[in-house]
């Protein structure tokens, strides 16, 4: 840090600098943001298991103090597996790799696997899961697959969670043209 020294008049008489070194403060901080990333990898793990379980017992017949202890235990659950994101997300953005990761991706096939990974929550809930796409395909969209993936995922776990039994979600991929 440079500083400018100035006399009773406010002319530059002299600058003094200050050198620190943060080597020490830098290694700290990323060994640091290993053991968060490390930490809830391996958190994650389990937690998605356990999440897994309750959406299980959900699909069971149970009493209604059973099914309350169920749907508790499935939204603590969830609420773990969001925190544990979020310590991911602080990691990855103090170590600026949050940024996008963009290419080539054909949508089609990422919904229809969005749509595959969440078909067990819909049947617990008895919820039909519809996916419409052009018999021709589409085109390749260059976007972020890890966000976008994220994305889709929020939204067609919402649409599933807040339902109604025996009620359906309709995903249908269209391409759109624009006129210039």
């Amino acid at each position: 840090t440079t500083t400018e020294i100035k006399d009773e008049r406010g002319t530059v008489v002299g600058l003094m600098k200050i050198i620190r070194n943060q080597t020490r403060e830098l290694g700290l901080l990323r060994s640091k943001n290993e053991f968060i990333t490390i930490a809830s990898h391996q958190l994650r793990t389990p937690l998605t298991g356990i999440n897994w379980s309750w959406e299980a017992l959900q699909g069971e017949t149970l009493t209604e103090a059973q099914r309350a202890l169920v749907a508790t235990g499935k939204q603590s659950t969830e609420h773990l597996l969001e925190q544990i994101e979020d310590l991911l997300d602080v990691a990855k953005i103090e170590e600026g790799q949050f940024g996008y990761q963009f290419s080539e991706v054909d949508i089609v096939a990422l919904v229809q696997k969005t749509v595959a990974t969440a078909r067990a929550a819909a049947q617990s809930r008895k919820v039909a899961l519809y996916v419409t796409a052009p018999p021709e395909g589409l085109p390749p969209i260059t976007l972020d697959r890890e966000k976008i993936s994220i994305a889709l995922a929020n939204l067609i776990e919402n649409a599933i969670k807040y339902n109604v039994e025996g009620g359906e979600v309709r995903i249908e991929i269209e391409q759109v043209r624009t006129k210039p």
